[in-house]
């Protein structure tokens, strides 16, 4: 039965991105421990899902980017759940605390970690001056090396809200706000200058990946287009999914270290 020009080589395509989708989106989440055990299960089943759409697909000789589209949603909508969640969750244990060190610090004004561990929850919360102002408190009842390194550090993101200082991409060091290029490495503080700037000095390497990363594949794609019809179906069906399974092995070798 005649399935189309580009049917067999769709079909393999489209259940070689499913296995990767579901590779990266999911199995190597949840094994990395960054997604818990419902969210695994409910990725897996649309994942299953996904599968089957496809397949249906084609028994009815339809072609559809729907199935590769429905693990990508799916785990935009799991994420954006779980962090709403985690979100709601953490805002409410952030209030409980400040409370608790309030009272703390009402019932006893001369302890000075009280003032850390308040000034830590707002240092976390990106509230640096209010972080920065409950350091100095515990640094003036006791002047510690712990309390001064943590006022260093509150100081050092208040200057950089204020725009007295900006801080290199590239070594990381602290520069004044009058500056336009890093004194220690040189890096321009323009984000379109430094990546004009990273281009240049990498020109080989990204010429390199260019061919490799599209070259290659087009070529190969274009060798099937070709080949199709001089090859039965059954056999360019085998040769386009040992070609999709090479790619598949390939991205992952060089992502991974096997």
């Amino acid at each position: 039965m005649e399935k189309g020009f580009f049917l067999d080589l769709f079909l393999v395509f489209v259940y070689m991105a499913i296995a990767m989708e579901y590779y990266f989106l999911v199995f190597d989440k949840y094994t990395e421990e960054e997604m818990n055990r419902i969210q695994f299960f409910i990725l897996s089943a649309v994942t299953v899902a996904a599968f089957i759409l496809h397949s249906l697909n084609i028994r009815h000789m339809r072609t559809s980017f729907l199935p590769i589209l429905l693990i990508p949603a799916a785990y935009a909508i799991v994420s954006m759940v779980s962090r709403f969640t985690e979100k709601g969750i953490e805002s409410a244990q952030t209030r409980k605390d400040i409370r608790h060190y309030l009272d703390a610090i009402k019932r006893r004004p001369d302890i000075p970690v009280s003032y850390i561990m308040l000034g830590d929850i707002y240092f976390k919360n990106d509230e640096n001056e209010k972080a920065l102002y409950y350091y100095r408190k515990a640094y003036d009842i006791e002047a510690t090396p712990e309390s001064l390194q943590k006022i260093k550090l509150a100081s050092k993101q208040v200057r950089i809200e204020k725009g007295e200082v900006w801080i290199c991409r590239e070594c990381r060091k602290d520069n004044p706000a009058g500056s336009d290029r890093c004194k220690e490495c040189g890096t321009s503080r323009k984000v379109v200058l430094a990546l004009k700037e990273d281009v240049g000095k990498n020109r080989e390497d990204i010429r390199k990946w260019i061919v490799k990363g599209f070259a290659l594949p087009f070529a190969a794609i274009f060798t099937l287009v070709m080949l199709k019809s001089v090859l039965s179906p059954f056999i360019f069906t085998i040769l386009s999914f040992f070609l999709a399974v090479l790619f598949v092995y390939i991205v992952l070798k060089k992502l991974f270290t096997w």
